[in-house]
């Protein structure tokens, strides 16, 4: 049934970034479109930004999270001598990871489609993905632990908020945790 969820997300992706970009073309923020262009090649993965052999890839949604993990990256490059990629949601969080040492290479996250996630694989060839808290695209995790990167989370999360929304997708979350080898917490007290 999980799998059955993924490929559907897949076939309906397409058109709900289509209505989005449509959407914006009538709001008020359409100025937001003026990067879609590039933005896109970046998010499908056309546009390429090279990087030294396999790497380390955390992803993180923005600057807060791209702030938070600089340390832990500065260790994990040291300790692996592998170079480290980070992706993100948005513009800010792309240019704030620009700024520190730690990351060598900071992009926008590709697109959640299955197709996307594999490109970026194969180019980028990270041996491990670090989550930042809980920003899960099911497409990243699964294409990534089936071509035998190690998934991880790390300051990962659930509120009660979060835990009734994936009842609702239990089966596709029931596929793609499994994929995770490690998850670092918060406490409840964090």
């Amino acid at each position: 049934m999980g799998i059955l969820i993924l490929i559907l997300i897949n076939i309906i992706c397409p058109f709900v970034a289509l209505i989005i970009v449509l959407c914006f073309l009538i709001s008020s923020r359409r100025g937001v479109l003026k990067t879609l262009f590039t933005e896109f090649k970046e998010r499908f993965v056309i546009k390429k930004q090279p990087i030294n052999g396999p790497c380390i890839w955390f992803h993180a949604a923005s600057v807060g999270e791209i702030k938070s993990i600089a340390n832990i990256a500065t260790n994990l490059k040291e300790k692996y001598n592998l170079p480290i990629l980070v992706t993100t949601l948005t513009k800010a969080g792309q240019h704030a990871a620009q700024k520190i040492n730690s990351f060598d290479c900071a992009l926008l996250a590709p697109i959640d489609f299955y197709f996307a996630v594999k490109r970026f694989l194969k180019f980028y060839q990270p041996k491990m993905l670090i989550i930042v808290e809980a920003d899960l695209w099911p497409n990243m995790i699964y294409a990534s632990a089936k071509v035998g990167v190690k998934v991880g989370i790390i300051n990962g999360r659930l509120s009660e908020r979060s835990a009734k929304r994936y009842k609702i997708l239990k089966p596709l979350i029931n596929l793609i945790i499994p994929k995770i080898s490690f998850i670092c917490a918060q406490s409840r007290g964090s």
